[in-house]
C-alpha cells in the first residue's frame, strides 16, 4: 500500500523541478544550450533518460540532446537511431508527437514495444534499454508544434502519473517559449553583426575617393595666382573633405569596437597633453562658431594610463559635440578635478540643452538630439556612441546631464587615476 503522503510529495518534487527548470530557461542563451541544460537538470532528478527534438525550418525534424547518467546507454541509443532512424517506417516516440501534436504517455513502456517495433532486432535493442515509463510532450509556438521533449524512467524503476504528465507538459511549454526567445535574440545578433559589417565596408568604400580630393585640394593650394574666389573654393573643399574624413574615422572605429577589433596602445600620459591635442582639433569648429573657450586644469598634472591618441579623440568629440549644439557666440567649459582614484573631466556648454529622456539615449548610435522643428545639428549621430565605447575600454564612464531643452549639458568622463602627482606643472 502507497505511503498516505507519496501523491504530495510526488506533487513538491515536480514542482521543485520545474521551479528549477524554470529559472534555468530565463537565461536567454542560444536555444540549444538552453535545452542542453534542461537535460542535465531532468537527468536524473526526474528522468533516466531525457530527449529533445526539434523541426528545423526545412520541416526536417533533428535530435539535439539524448541524455543518461552513463555514456554506454547513451551511446547505445546512438546505435539504435542509426539502426532504425526515427524519420522511416511507422512513426513512434517523438516523430509521432512532432506530427500530431498529442503527448506519448506510457506508464509501462513494455506494453508499447510490440506495436512500435519494426523487427525483431529493433524489438530486443528497445527493450535492451531496459525502459520502464515515458512521457512524450509536444513544443508548441504560436499554435505550431515545434518539437518534443522526452522523459523515461528505467533503472530507477519510478513509474509516471499524471502528476509527471502535467509537470512534463508544463516544462514543454516553457521551453519553447525559452527556444522562440533564444532564437529572436540570435536573428537579433546576425542582424546586429550585419550592420556592423555594412558600416565597416561603407566606411572603406567612403574613404576611397577622399585621398584623391585632398590631393586635387593641395594642387591648387599650391598654385601661386589662385584668385579669391578658387581659394576659397578651395578652402571650402578642404573642410568639407576634412569634416567627411572625420566622419568616416568614427564609422571606422565604432566598427572595429563592436567587432572587438580595436586594440588600446596605452602609455603613461599627461592629462594635460590629451587636453591639448583634444583643443588642437576641436579649435577650428569652435572658433568658427564664435564660442568662448575656457579651459581649467589643476595645477598639480594628473598623470593616466591610457592610449593618448585614443582619449584625445573622446575629448575631441565632446567639443566638436558642444560646438555643434551650441548657438554661435555661445561658452563652452571643459575642467578636470581629481575625485579619490578618478579623474572627472567635464564639458559644458550653454546650448540647446538635452530631454530628461534623452540623457542616456545620446548615446545609442545614430541618435542625435533634437532641436527646432524636430530638426538635429548635422552628423551621423556616432560621436558620443564613440565616446562612451572608448571610456569604457580604458575602465571609465561618461554620463551627460543637462537641465532641460535650452539650457545646456553637461558631460562628465571619469577615468581610473591612481597614479601620483609626479610633478606640478607651471601656472600660466
Amino acid at each position: 500500500m502507497a505511503h498516505p503522503d507519496a501523491a504530495l510529495l510526488e506533487e513538491l518534487e515536480a514542482a521543485r523541478f520545474l521551479a528549477q527548470a524554470g529559472a534555468t530557461l530565463a537565461q536567454v542563451v542560444d536555444h540549444e544550450e538552453t535545452l542542453e541544460r534542461i537535460a542535465a537538470l531532468a537527468v536524473p532528478r526526474f528522468a533516466d533518460w531525457f530527449g529533445v527534438h526539434v523541426r528545423a525550418e526545412d520541416g526536417a525534424v533533428r535530435r539535439i540532446a539524448v541524455r543518461h547518467q552513463d555514456p554506454v546507454k547513451e551511446r547505445a541509443v546512438e546505435e539504435l537511431y542509426r539502426r532504425y532512424p526515427p524519420g522511416e517506417g511507422k512513426p513512434y516516440g517523438a516523430m509521432q508527437v512532432i506530427a500530431t501534436g498529442e503527448a506519448a504517455f506510457l506508464p509501462l513502456f513494455e506494453a508499447a514495444i510490440g506495436a512500435v517495433q519494426r523487427d525483431a532486432e529493433h524489438g530486443r535493442m528497445l527493450r535492451a534499454l531496459g525502459l520502464r515509463s515515458f512521457i512524450c510532450v509536444p513544443m508548441r509556438s504560436h499554435g505550431n508544434v515545434v518539437g518534443a521533449l522526452t522523459f523515461a524512467t528505467a533503472e530507477s524503476g519510478r513509474v509516471y502519473g499524471p502528476v509527471q504528465l502535467a509537470a512534463a507538459e508544463d516544462l514543454a511549454t516553457r521551453a519553447a517559449i525559452a527556444i522562440e526567445n533564444a532564437q529572436l535574440l540570435e536573428a537579433l545578433r546576425e542582424a546586429d553583426r550585419r550592420k556592423d559589417e555594412f558600416l565597416a565596408v561603407l566606411a572603406h568604400e567612403l574613404r576611397n575617393p577622399l585621398a584623391p580630393l585632398r590631393n586635387a585640394v593641395g594642387i591648387l593650394r599650391a598654385r601661386p595666382a589662385l584668385a579669391p574666389e578658387g581659394q576659397w573654393v578651395n578652402d571650402m573643399i578642404d573642410r568639407q573633405v576634412s569634416h567627411m574624413a572625420r566622419l568616416v574615422d568614427d564609422l571606422l572605429d565604432v566598427s572595429r569596437i563592436t567587432r572587438g577589433r580595436i586594440e588600446l596602445r596605452r602609455e603613461r600620459v599627461a592629462l594635460s597633453a590629451l587636453v591639448a591635442a583634444a583643443l588642437e582639433a576641436s579649435q577650428p569648429a569652435i572658433e568658427r562658431a564664435g564660442h568662448e573657450l575656457v579651459v581649467r586644469l589643476p595645477v598639480d598634472e594628473i598623470w593616466l594610463d591610457a592610449d593618448a591618441v585614443r582619449m584625445a579623440q573622446v575629448l575631441g568629440n565632446l567639443l566638436n559635440n558642444a560646438a555643434r549644439y551650441t548657438p554661435a557666440g555661445g561658452r563652452i567649459v571643459l575642467t578636470a578635478a581629481r575625485e579619490g582614484e578618478a579623474v572627472a573631466i567635464r564639458v559644458e556648454d550653454n546650448g540647446v540643452g538635452i530631454a530628461a529622456g534623452m540623457l542616456d539615449r545620446v548615446f545609442e548610435m545614430f541618435v542625435q538630439v533634437a532641436v527646432s522643428q524636430g530638426r538635429g545639428q548635422g552628423g551621423l549621430g556616432i560621436g558620443l556612441t564613440l565616446v562612451r565605447r572608448l571610456v569604457e575600454l580604458h575602465g571609465g564612464t561618461v554620463e551627460a546631464a543637462s537641465a532641460g531643452p535650452g539650457q545646456g549639458s553637461v558631460f562628465t568622463v571619469r577615468l581610473p587615476a591612481p597614479a601620483i602627482l609626479a610633478h606640478s606643472r607651471p601656472t600660466e
